[in-house]
């Protein structure tokens, strides 16, 4: 429903919670009905998404609530990695999810001093913060946001009462996802301005940046809070376009390691949680290492936002002690999705990659095309080539204009 090169940026100059992010994302035009589709999905019962135009200072935005379902209350992280995990969401969404709930968890261990398995949701544990991660989460796949880039984000002063006990502001949870994020103190909004539900889709979902960002606008949505923010609108603005193509070059990090005494057998695993993090691409590389011993050396392309939780994963599903981090650019094609009607009467993803309009690469999805050939009893190559040979001859057909291709 969307095309998959779209870049985002998130004006944060006013804080941002769950629900604002959901309702900017909602007034970019994503479905509410569509959301609360997804959302019965988790399987705790229908949960209503209420969305209305509100107006903060000059600025009409959307607000939204979440409303019905279960009245159940999640105590702790593994009760909500359960339902997202026997939940009929997409494998991204749920994975995505899953991620951003652990950040949470990840914050309130250390803001409390507790191990993970010690840590209790109070107010993260209703049905609201697991309603705004999926629903953003999956707001997120539907606009086909290739990336998020946010400004640095404003937070109050004053305090928060979380149970029976009284924090001060920012929640100490919140401030420990705003890690190495910069963040803006204003001493005149005496409120709570960045929830941690929201500091944990800042954290999982966004890169930082604080220079110049180029960006065709197309669309914007504006996620209103629930309080009036006497002197500046209390809105959370999401613009989304695309990149110039001067632009098209990104940061990431690269994160490396030598290694010379794991066993193969760990690979698997390792290979499976990194991907599942975030991890852009990751290799090994055959080396010869000291003492003339046979290594490999361990190389990860990742976000930048991510490359803290992956270094975490390096270490504990290897036996490395130190990782070499380091910032690079890259430069990534345009890409689209053809659903293909092949020749087998299947349905295929085919990934279209362009660069300044032109079809540089066309490639077919592995799986589908394995599931062919297995179906069929006939050699993977010929299955792949045949359905790449077709994809071509409809790009070619179209190539007078844009390529068609069904977005998704």
């Amino acid at each position: 429903m969307s095309e998959q090169n779209r870049y985002a940026y998130l004006d944060c100059a006013a804080g941002i919670s769950g629900d604002m992010f959901l309702a900017a994302c909602i007034d970019c035009g994503v479905s509410r009905h569509a959301l609360q589709a997804e959302l019965l999905k988790l399987g705790v019962g229908k949960i209503l998404l209420r969305a209305k135009l509100t107006q903060r200072g000059h600025i009409r935005g959307m607000q939204v609530a979440v409303a019905g379902g279960s009245r159940r209350h999640f105590h702790c992280p593994e009760e909500l990695y359960r339902v997202l995990d026997a939940s009929r969401l997409a494998a991204t969404v749920k994975e995505k999810s899953i991620r951003i709930i652990r950040l949470l968890a990840g914050a309130e261990a250390r803001a409390h001093r507790k191990p993970l398995s010690a840590v209790h949701f109070h107010q993260l544990g209703e049905m609201d913060t697991l309603a705004d991660v999926v629903g953003s989460v999956a707001a997120v796949e539907m606009l086909g946001l290739y990336k998020i880039y946010a400004a640095p984000v404003t937070v109050g002063t004053g305090s928060v009462v979380c149970g029976e006990e009284t924090f001060p502001l920012p929640a100490p949870a919140a401030v420990e996802l705003l890690k190495k994020r910069t963040v803006r103190f204003a001493p005149d909004i005496w409120h709570e301005t960045v929830t941690p539900t929201g500091a944990a889709l800042l954290a999982g979902l966004t890169e930082e940046i604080s220079g110049v960002c180029a960006l065709c606008v197309e669309k914007i949505g504006y996620g209103a809070g629930s309080l009036e923010q006497p002197g500046s609108p209390n809105v959370l603005r999401l613009m989304i376009g695309k990149m110039p193509r001067a632009a098209a070059g990104e940061r990431i990090v690269v994160l490396e390691t030598n290694i010379d005494d794991m066993s193969p057998l760990y690979t698997e695993i390792l290979f499976e949680r990194l991907y599942a993090a975030g991890a852009l691409d990751v290799c090994l590389v055959p080396a010869l290492m000291k003492k003339m011993r046979q290594g490999v050396v361990l190389q990860v392309q990742a976000a930048r936002h991510t490359a803290a939780a992956l270094q975490e994963i390096i270490f504990q599903e290897t036996p490395t002690l130190g990782i070499r981090a380091q910032e690079v650019s890259r430069t990534v094609l345009e890409r689209k999705i053809l659903k293909l009607k092949s020749d087998y009467g299947i349905i295929v993803d085919v990934k279209i990659g362009t660069y300044d309009g032109t079809v540089m690469t066309v490639s077919p999805e592995y799986e589908q095309c394995r599931q062919i050939a297995r179906k069929t009893g006939r050699p993977f190559k010929f299955v792949y080539e045949r359905i790449r040979a077709q994809a071509l001859r409809q790009v070619s057909a179209a190539r007078a204009g844009t390529p068609k291709v069904t977005e998704t």
